[in-house]
């Protein structure tokens, strides 16, 4: 084997995969479809993660499976619209976990949006979220991917990822 250049294959995705990605995110971000629950008091300092869980557990329990791409929205209290300031996607087993990080109390080791919710929270602000369930389940990466680089999503606040 000589040290020269060698061809490698390019293959392209199937026909419709980006109306696809661009259907799911015109469902996703059509607005938030829960408010998540916060306790009067909230800052930064006093978060009360025991609390919030509890506040919200029934919702909690209903997301094992059923979707597998969010949007987290945040509405401050003197606005009408809400802005979309994060889409995600987790394995659906694992979306409670997920969510949880990101809205309750964050896993050290991965990064979340806790410290832009607690201060939304803090400042008076509500938190909303979206969901959508892509199949197959692989799918889901390329989905996320594809709603955060549209450029009309360029103009939105979405944090840098990962």
């Amino acid at each position: 084997m000589k040290n020269s250049v060698v061809h490698l294959p390019t293959h392209i995705g199937p026909a419709g995969l980006l109306e696809f990605a661009v259907e799911c995110a015109s469902v996703l971000l059509a607005g938030p479809q829960y408010l998540f629950s916060y306790p009067e008091g909230c800052s930064v300092s006093n978060w009360p993660s025991p609390t919030i869980k509890a506040a919200n557990e029934g919702f909690l329990k209903t997301l094992r499976g059923r979707a597998n791409v969010y949007a987290i929205y945040v509405r401050g209290p003197t606005q009408q619209d809400w802005i979309p300031v994060y889409v995600g996607q987790s394995k659906s087993i694992n979306l409670r976990g997920r969510m949880s990080h990101h809205l309750i109390k964050k896993n050290e080791t991965m990064g979340s949006m806790l410290s832009v919710i607690q201060t939304a929270v803090a400042d008076g602000g509500e938190i909303g979220l979206a969901f959508i369930k892509v199949e197959p389940e692989s799918l889901r990466v390329y989905v996320e991917e594809t709603i955060t680089n549209l450029p009309a999503n360029k103009v939105m606040d979405f944090p840098v990822k990962k």
